[in-house]
């Protein structure tokens, strides 16, 4: 059976996705410098539709399709894509939108899509969703392919579906390991 996991922050770098525009080109052009050095590929996403509306991190989480085959295990791509759409005041679905559409030419797989929360402000942004690199509890329970972290506020955390989405992954998720 398959299984998602998402990707730790100390994973290797294969490709860095930055937002384009007039806030961020500084920036890009300073990637366009350091990014070849570490044999990462870069690819700047020109957007200015939303010029106040940067964070590729918030928009979509990058993961891989595991399945195990012979010799190994095969990976595949896959996204949670973005679940900002309806935040209070900021339009976030055309950034949105045009990240997914950017993995999805790569040939990624969208792995989970709920419904955008209403008033939900930033705790259903990625941005509120981490990977820990590999870890052992105090318990003993190891986390080989690092665990699921993600911030409450206000006794509101982050979207249900994609919490109870990877806890039946088994992997990542406090509680259970693989």
């Amino acid at each position: 059976m398959p299984a998602f996991l998402l990707t730790s922050s100390l994973d290797p770098v294969d490709e860095v996705v930055v937002v384009r525009n007039a806030r961020s080109a500084s920036f890009v052009a300073a990637l366009e410098r350091i990014i070849p050095q570490t044999g990462a590929g870069l690819h700047p996403i020109d957007f200015s539709e939303v010029p106040g509306d940067l964070w590729v991190q918030d928009a979509v989480e990058i993961g891989r399709w595991c399945v195990a085959s012979q010799p190994g295990v095969v990976q595949h791509l896959a996204v949670l894509p973005g679940l900002r759409a309806k935040h209070d005041g900021i339009r976030t679905e055309p950034l949105d939108r045009c990240i997914r559409e950017h993995f999805e030419q790569l040939g990624a797989q969208v792995v989970v899509n709920p419904e955008a929360r209403e008033h939900t402000r930033w705790i259903d942004w990625y941005g509120n969703l981490e990977v820990s690199p590999r870890v052992v509890e105090r318990s003993g329970t190891e986390f080989p392919f690092g665990r699921v972290l993600s911030g409450v506020q206000s006794g509101l955390g982050l979207h249900p579906e994609v919490l109870t989405f990877l806890e039946e992954q088994g992997f990542q998720t406090p509680g259970t390991s693989g």
